[in-house]
Order: C-alpha cells, then structure tokens, then sequence
C-alpha cells in the first residue's frame, strides 16, 4: 500500500496542451477531495498554470451560460479584496469537456485582467 509520499512520487509528468481561456477542475481549498470545481486558465508558464475559479454567485460583470446556467468568475475575494488566482502545477489539473466558444473564453480572459487591476489599487 503506497503512502501520500510515494502516490505523490508516482503522478504522471506534467500534462502537456494546457492554454489561457481553457476550463479545468481543480481541488481548490473549498472542494478539496471532491470532484472539485471549474476553473479558468489564465496563463501557463512551464508546468504551472495560473488559475482562477469559476462559480454561480455573481463576481463581476462577466457571466456564461455555455458551462450551465450562470456562471461567473471569482477572481476577486469581495470581504478582502484580494485576487484569488492561484499558481498550480499542471499535474492538479483534469480536463473539462465543456470548454468555452472563442469570444467568451476572450472576454472571460479580459474580465480576469480587469478583476485583477481592480483588486490591485
């Protein structure tokens, strides 16, 4: 029976094809071991991509149906004000077969760059 250590040692090498605007599932803080929750690519730099959730509670002005029902991005902690977006290595990443269309995957890029600047001033 391998231990977290070893199962941690025996992941697979980093998933390749990961792109800004992608949607992905990740076990973030609050689905840890769950399936855990959308999330949108925001940049990819080596093995690390950097990521910002996906939610259903209104985050901003920027919202979608294509993932089912309303969906928005939770880039920005309200009570803090701090950005939510967090570094993480590729290998905590599954795909989504639901993806965004070209347009809202731009305009959900360009909301996470406004929601950025917003919670920096």
């Amino acid at each position: 029976m391998a231990n977290a250590a070893t199962a941690r040692i025996a992941r697979p090498a980093a998933k390749q094809g990961f792109a800004a605007g992608q949607v992905v599932y990740y076990d973030d803080r609050y689905h840890a071991g769950t399936a855990g929750r959308p999330h949108l690519v925001l940049q990819v730099k080596g093995t690390a991509a950097h990521i910002v959730a996906l939610t259903h509670t209104p985050q901003g002005q920027w919202a979608t149906d294509e993932l089912g029902g309303g969906t928005y991005l939770a880039g920005v902690d309200f009570h803090t004000r701090r950005w939510t977006g967090e570094w993480v290595e590729a290998t905590d990443l599954r795909t989504d077969p639901r993806q965004l269309t070209a347009g809202t995957r731009e305009a959900a890029l360009d909301e996470a760059a406004r929601q950025f600047v917003t919670c920096r001033r």
